[in-house]
């Protein structure tokens, strides 16, 4: 029998949990490649974070690995010090540190490969530069950093987020600075800092509160400033997952904006009365979020994009509460000032000082500060057209992906299946993860992310049995 091969580049959640399930189903009639510069599970924030006080912002009793086992995450981490002195019940409620959560995510991985001793997997640890459709194969041809070639039946895209976006400024020539890091997630953004004054943070979401956390666990004594035009929106985690399902049986097919927006707003009003903040209302809708965006029209997704979208992130993605304390304090004392405003240009005047210039919101006039370092927090950037990934940017030349409609990853059709640039599906060609923003909108946490795995796995599997029946 000519084992069929599934070819999967990414090593991070979504990627390794795809190749989980189709390692557990125990078929002799593939072969799994999983290629990655980096080791498994170690691609990404949420496994290879630089301070012990990054948290998961979705409690423990929601982050299993496994849809079908909800329960999985809870049982592992109960068998840990010091979380096996708790009640369970409680241990559910809290968010553990994303460091243990990695740790989490490895040792099933290594379960996985003890238990089942999968002879049909191949991990390479490099990097794709470069894929090719061979048509009279009809299988992809995959080029890696360090020139081997190979071939593939099944292509699986599971690459993960990309860098931040740099800012629109005058002087691009700043980008090439030391004193720059684009990527605020490797440990120098927040490293060597003590003879530094101030730290300009240009974003104000989860990101920068990852960064201030980072540079308060490096010692830094300096300022930090964090610039946005909306300002620190962040709310905390007020809640702790109390369900709301009154608003559910109101919302249906067909699905309009319009519509949307008065039942969440006489929801919210609703439960403000009783003094009830509005995240309860929102989570209410996580389970149908990717259906509705679906089925929106290309209108309506540009008016929630427009008018909704930050509104959304402030009451979707919060802060747990000690940590939501901690950057309250930190205003206080001064140590972090919130900026509201727009970025209009960054200049080193000596290789110590940057002018930071921008327009000032409350003050409605240009105004300047003086920083040392500039940390990249706006968040990973989605637009596959000014990709920094070299195969992204290959794939996207060729025509082999193309970007959705709304610019937020790869257009894919339900199953994940990507379209090239004339439209024309790949059967055998997959993406994932947050790649399919555009497509699903809920789709980077890890409550989205475990079913897209299990998912797409059984698909792969089911569509070997018919294309080489």
């Amino acid at each position: 029998m000519t084992k069929k091969t599934i070819t999967i580049i990414g090593a991070g959640f979504s990627g390794l949990m795809t190749a989980i399930h189709l390692i557990v189903s125990q078929r002799n009639d593939i072969e799994i490649v999983v290629v990655s510069p980096q080791k498994c599970f170690t691609k990404g924030m949420a496994y290879n974070t630089y301070s012990k006080h990054h948290l998961l912002n979705v409690v423990v009793g929601k982050m299993s690995c496994f849809p079908e086992k909800p329960e999985h995450f809870l049982e592992w981490l109960s068998q840990k010090e010091p979380y096996d002195k708790l009640d369970k019940n409680l241990l559910a409620t809290i968010f553990a540190p994303r460091k243990l959560y990695g740790e989490y995510l490895q040792e099933t991985w290594q379960y996985i490969i003890a238990s089942y001793k999968p002879d049909n997997l191949k991990i390479i640890h490099q990097e794709v530069l470069n894929v090719d459709y061979v048509q009279e194969s009809q299988q992809y041809e995959i080029q890696t950093h360090d020139n081997q070639i190979f071939k593939t039946d099944y292509l699986v895209l599971a690459t993960g987020n990309e860098l931040p976006k740099n800012p629109t400024i005058i002087n691009t020539r700043f980008f090439d600075s030391s004193h720059y890091f684009q990527n605020p997630w490797v440990q120098k953004s927040v490293e060597h800092t003590e003879n530094l004054e101030g730290i300009l943070l240009i974003g104000n979401g989860l990101t920068m509160v990852d960064v201030v956390l980072g540079l308060q666990e490096n010692h830094f004594q300096g300022k930090i400033y964090s610039l946005s035009p909306n300002g620190f929106q962040i709310l905390p985690h007020r809640h702790n997952g109390v369900p709301y399902s009154q608003m559910l049986p109101e919302i249906h097919s067909p699905y309009s904006i319009t519509k949307l927006f008065n039942i969440f707003r006489r929801h919210i009003t609703f439960v403000r009365q009783f003094g009830i903040s509005a995240e309860p209302v929102i989570d209410s809708v996580r389970n149908i979020s990717q259906k509705i965006w679906q089925e929106l029209s290309l209108l309506d997704k540009q008016i929630f994009m427009r008018h909704a979208r930050h509104l959304w992130g402030v009451a979707r993605h919060r802060l747990p509460t000690y940590i939501y304390d901690k950057i309250q304090d930190l205003q206080r004392s001064q140590h972090l000032q919130i900026l509201k405003g727009k970025l209009l240009n960054l200049e080193e005047e000596n290789p110590q000082k940057i002018k930071v210039s921008y327009w000032d919101k409350k003050n409605q006039k240009e105004n300047y500060i003086w920083v040392n370092r500039v940390i990249n927090c706006t968040g990973p950037n989605t637009d596959i057209s000014q990709s920094n990934n070299p195969l992204i940017q290959n794939l996207h030349q060729k025509g082999l992906i193309q970007a959705d409609t709304m610019k937020l990853g790869i257009q894919t059709d339900t199953n994940g299946r990507v379209y090239q640039s004339n439209n024309e599906i790949h059967h055998r060609f997959f993406a994932l993860g947050s790649l399919l923003k555009g497509m699903l909108w809920e789709s980077t946490a890890v409550p989205e992310l475990r079913v897209q795995a299990k998912s797409l796995a059984q698909f792969m599997l089911e569509n070997i049995d018919k294309d080489f029946a």
